[in-house]
C-alpha cells in the first residue's frame, strides 16, 4: 500500500490519517454501545496509536500469522488506552470483541460505499483518498448525531432526601430503564460529585435516609450503585417517584449531573 521512494512520506500520513480516524469511530461506536463515557482523551490516545501502529505495520510487510498476533496485540492496547484498566479480565474480553465487532461494522460501510462507486473511482491508489473522505463523513456525521444526542434533551431534576434539598439540570436517556429490586421504582443516576453532601451521609450509613443498593445491567457490565429513596421529587416540575442512584464513575452524562428516563 505504500510504495517506495519519495513518495512514502505522502502515504505514510494518508495512512495514519485514515487508520486514526477509523480507529476513533471504532471506540467511540464501541464506547456508545457498553455505554461508556467518552473520554475524549483517551479515545484519541487509542486511536492515535492503532494509526501509527498500522503505518508501521504496512512498512514492515510481516508474515500473515505475525501480522494477525500483531493485530490482535494492537486492538488490545488500544482497548486499554481509550477505556482505562477499571474491570478484570472478563470485562476487558467484552471491550475487546465490541471493538472488533465495530470496527468490522465501520470496514464493511467504507467498503461498500468504496465499491458503490467503483465506475469513478479508478483501481489502486485512487481509492486511498478516497476512504480518507469517507472517513471523515463519517466521523462529522457520527460527531453531529453524539452532540444532537447531548444536548437536545435536557430537564430539571429536583428532589429533598434526608431533609435537604437538591436541584440540576439532568439528560432525558430513553435507554435508562434500571429499577430498583425492591419496590420496582424507576431510577435516576446523579453523579457524586454533583451532590458530595448526601454521597458522604450515604457511605457512612445516615439512619436519616432511606437507602437502597441498585444492581445495574448493561452491556459493558454489571455494578451495584447506592442511593436514596427522596422524600420528594419532581422532574421538569412534575412530582413523581424514583430512587436516586449515585454514580461515582467519571461519566459526562452530556454535560448534565443526572440522567432520568425519558
Amino acid at each position: 500500500m505504500i510504495p517506495g521512494g519519495e513518495r512514502i512520506g505522502f502515504y505514510a500520513d494518508i495512512l495514519f490519517l485514515i487508520d486514526f480516524s477509523m480507529d476513533f469511530l471504532t471506540l467511540t461506536l464501541a464506547a456508545r454501545a457498553m455505554k461508556k463515557p467518552l473520554r475524549r482523551k483517551r479515545l484519541l490516545l487509542g486511536a492515535a496509536f492503532g494509526g501509527l501502529s498500522g503505518v508501521i505495520l504496512t512498512a514492515a510487510s510481516p508474515p500473515r500469522l505475525a501480522e494477525t498476533a500483531a493485530g490482535i496485540l494492537v486492538s488490545a492496547v488500544m482497548t486499554r488506552l481509550a477505556y482505562g484498566r477499571a474491570g478484570g479480565i472478563a470485562r476487558f474480553l467484552r471491550e475487546s470483541v465490541t471493538v472488533w465487532g465495530a470496527g468490522a461494522l465501520l470496514g464493511g460501510i467504507v467498503t461498500f460505499l468504496v465499491r458503490l462507486g467503483s465506475p469513478v473511482f479508478l483501481p489502486g491508489e485512487d481509492r486511498f483518498p478516497t476512504a480518507l473522505v469517507l472517513s471523515a463523513v463519517l466521523s462529522l456525521v457520527l460527531s453531529r448525531i453524539h452532540r444532537t444526542h447531548r444536548t437536545g434533551r435536557t430537564t430539571m431534576l429536583c428532589f429533598t432526601a434526608g431533609g435537604e434539598s437538591f436541584g440540576m439540570p439532568a439528560l432525558c436517556d430513553s435507554g435508562c430503564l434500571a429499577r430498583e429490586p425492591i419496590g420496582g421504582l424507576p431510577v435516576v443516576l446523579v453523579k457524586e460529585r454533583a451532590v458530595p453532601a448526601l454521597a458522604a451521609r450515604v457511605k457512612a450509613a445516615d439512619p436519616a435516609l432511606r437507602i437502597r443498593a441498585v444492581p445495574l445491567t448493561g452491556f459493558g457490565g454489571e455494578r451495584v450503585l447506592f442511593g436514596v429513596v427522596p422524600e420528594k421529587l419532581a422532574i421538569a416540575g412534575r412530582e413523581t417517584e424514583a430512587v436516586v442512584a449515585l454514580d461515582p464513575g467519571e461519566g459526562t452524562y452530556g454535560g448534565a449531573d443526572a440522567i432520568v428516563p425519558e
